[in-house]
């Protein structure tokens, strides 16, 4: 009976697909492949969609230099969306290979820990962990001395952008950050203990860590820091916009430099034909007040 009407929001495609959630909650590992989890972060939601409702999905080309992904997940009212958009997206890094950003991440966190609790759980008569999720979770927290999931949602916040990057000093070497709107001192004070628990374990590998007048920002580096703590002008790529064209409003939003991420980290120099022509990758999704979710996944050429 929604099929149609389903699929008629989303426009023309060269192909589509649709389903019907309630019908296949049944079906073991199936369920993550559809609706919200096309993003990774259909458990941020606490498995809402994924298990109900319906999720439509149209293939098509928006003109010459883009080929796109255009969904939306429908019937469940269990999604709540965050109290505002995503901010500071744009202002990520310009020179980012990888961007990510999530609002209201703060409010998904319990409901992501009570979703994987009940995957963990249900695979644990069948070779899964000892002591199950809540094991897993207990275990963690003496070995970083935080207390999940209460303070990973502080360092998720009600808004996280991140970016990593290449210092161009090394081709393996990693800068990674982000810069978070949530309590700032209790960020810190968790970010404090991360480190003490890595130092223990004879890790070298310091977050740094730096509070502004809203934020919190973490990082890899002080280089990174820094470029995190001002408008890096991430917004500013052409292949950024064309890639992202909505990120004005999202909830999430990913940006994936492809040509940089195999130039810079996997040694490829350019020398990929196949990769060659790709000028980048762009993830965004919104959820809306009464719980639907909309997400569009765009690569584009140069």
């Amino acid at each position: 009976a929604n099929l149609s009407a389903d699929l008629a929001g989303l426009g023309d495609g060269v192909a589509a697909a649709w389903v019907n959630m309630n019908a296949m909650s049944s079906l073991a590992g199936v369920t993550g492949l559809a609706g919200f989890g096309l993003l990774g972060v259909g458990g941020l939601s606490g498995g809402a969609v994924g298990k109900s409702g319906r999720t439509s999905y149209v293939l098509r080309f928006d003109g010459p230099d883009a080929l796109e992904v255009r969904g939306a997940s429908t019937g469940s009212s269990s999604v709540k969306a965050p109290d505002k958009p995503l901010r500071g997206f744009n202002e990520l890094p310009k020179d980012s290979v990888v961007a990510f950003g999530l609002a209201g991440g703060d409010k998904m966190v319990a409901g992501f820990f009570d979703s994987l609790r009940a995957t963990f759980d249900d695979k644990a008569s069948s070779g899964g962990p000892v002591g199950g999720f809540d094991g897993m979770v207990a275990d963690a927290e003496r070995e970083l001395g935080v207390k999940l999931p209460e303070d990973l949602a502080v360092l998720l916040g009600s808004n996280f952008v991140g970016a990593m990057r290449d210092d161009h000093s090394s081709k393996t070497q990693i800068e990674v950050g982000a810069r978070v709107t949530t309590d700032g001192p209790h960020a810190v004070a968790v970010i404090d203990k991360i480190n003490k628990a890595t130092n223990a374990a004879g890790q070298d590998f310091d977050l740094v860590r730096r509070l502004t007048d809203d934020d919190v920002v973490m990082a890899t580096s002080k280089e990174q820091a820094a470029l995190l703590s001002k408008d890096g002008g991430l917004g500013d790529r052409d292949a950024v916009r064309k890639a992202l064209p909505d990120v004005d409003g999202a909830t999430v939003a990913v940006w994936v430099d492809i040509r940089g991420l195999m130039d810079g980290f996997m040694g490829q120099d350019g020398g990929n034909k196949n990769i060659a022509p790709i000028a980048g990758l762009g993830v965004t999704a919104k959820v809306a007040d009464n719980g639907a979710t909309s997400f569009r996944l765009r690569l584009v050429t140069d």
